[in-house]
């Protein structure tokens, strides 16, 4: 607990231990601010992912992860438009349309690094939008024949 009088600040630090660790990978901590004028109650739960021992620290993680996605994204970008579709006429729409969806998720994913996490959730629903008009319309050009 740290007693602080109105307009003061604070920092609170403590060490995890293996003593924390809960359901197995999490350790979870949940921070509590009373009110004081003009301030009202707040209240934020945080994790940490715990990793096994292992020759890799958190960090690197994911820093491969992030690399990982990125490459996967990327690649799955150059197939796509290097496959020869049954759609072939609006080619052209699609792609800008799907070069447009990995911005979107690129810019979800710098969000989540930068702890904007309304943004992050903002750029997910677009995504997610966005996947379902791009198969609605894929869906009506395959099969209006």
């Amino acid at each position: 607990m740290l007693p602080l009088q109105p307009g003061e600040k604070g920092q609170l630090s403590w060490a995890v231990t293996s003593d924390n660790v809960d359901l197995g990978r999490f350790a979870f901590v949940h921070v509590v601010a009373f009110p004081a004028y003009p301030l009202k109650f707040r209240e934020m739960t945080c994790g940490i992912l715990v990793l096994g021992p292992g020759p890799l620290t958190g960090g690197q993680v994911v820093n491969i992860v992030l690399v990982a996605s990125v490459l996967c994204l990327a690649g799955g970008l150059a197939l796509w438009s290097a496959s020869r579709g049954p759609v072939q006429g609006r080619r052209a729409t699609t792609a800008g349309a799907m070069r447009f969806l990995a911005l979107v998720v690129l810019g979800a994913m710098l969000a989540s690094l930068l702890g904007a996490w309304a943004v992050g959730i903002a750029l997910v629903a677009i995504a997610l939008l966005m996947i379902l008009a791009m198969t609605a319309a894929t869906s009506r050009m395959l099969f209006s024949d």
